[in-house]
C-alpha cells in the first residue's frame, strides 16, 4: 500500500533489439496488453516506467566521438544499500540523443524498505568501465503517488558533480491489473 516501505521488483517488458534504437513512439514489442492510463482501485497495481529518450549536453567519451549510452535503474534502500534493478539495451552511436523506448514494472513488496529509484545515464565501453553522464534520483514513495495521480510524462533533469549534463524522459503510469503471468 501506498506509504509504506517497499521493496521494488522490475521487470523489463520491453526491450529493443540489440545495437538497434527505436523511436520515442515505436510499439512495445513484448507489451502484454495495450492498456490506458486510467487505474481501478480494486485490483492490483504496478508501477509502469517508460524510458523514451535523453537529450545530452556533450560527448562523454574521452577517447571517441560518438558514444553508446544505456539507462540503469537503481533502488536506494533505508539501510543505505543500492541494487541495480534494470538497465536499458544500449543505443549504439545515441550521442547526443539516444533513444529506448523501454517500459519496465514494478511491484511493491514489504520487505528490506526501497526508498528512492535513481536514472543513471551512462556511456558503454567495450574495453573500459562505463561512464556516467548523468543522474537523477527520486522518492519511491513520491513516484508512486505521481502515477496514482494519472499518466505522467516528464523530462528529468540529469546531474553529474553539480553541473546539469542533460535531460532523460520519461513516464509514470499505473498499471492495473491481475498478477497473473
Amino acid at each position: 500500500a501506498a506509504g509504506r516501505p517497499a521493496q521494488i521488483r522490475f521487470e523489463n517488458v520491453a526491450h529493443a533489439r540489440p545495437g538497434r534504437c527505436r523511436s520515442p513512439l515505436a510499439p512495445l514489442a513484448k507489451a502484454r496488453a495495450p492498456r490506458s492510463c486510467a487505474a481501478d482501485m480494486a485490483t492490483s497495481r504496478q508501477l509502469d516506467i517508460m524510458i523514451f529518450d535523453a537529450q545530452l549536453k556533450r560527448i562523454f567519451d574521452s577517447l571517441k566521438n560518438n558514444q553508446d549510452v544505456f539507462v540503469q535503474l537503481v533502488c536506494g534502500y533505508v539501510d543505505g544499500s543500492q541494487l541495480v534493478v534494470g538497465k536499458t539495451e544500449i543505443c549504439k552511436n545515441g550521442n547526443l540523443h539516444p533513444r529506448w523506448s523501454e517500459r519496465f514494472l514494478c511491484g511493491r513488496d514489504t520487505g528490506r524498505g526501497c526508498k528512492t529509484l535513481k536514472f543513471q545515464v551512462y556511456i558503454d565501453h567495450m574495453w573500459r568501465n562505463p561512464v556516467l553522464c548523468g543522474e537523477a534520483e527520486f522518492g519511491l514513495d513520491n513516484i508512486w503517488n505521481k502515477a496514482s495521480a494519472g499518466c505522467q510524462r516528464f523530462p528529468v533533469p540529469l546531474f553529474k558533480r553539480d553541473e546539469q549534463t542533460g535531460i532523460l524522459n520519461v513516464q509514470f503510469s499505473m498499471l492495473v491489473g491481475s498478477n497473473s503471468s
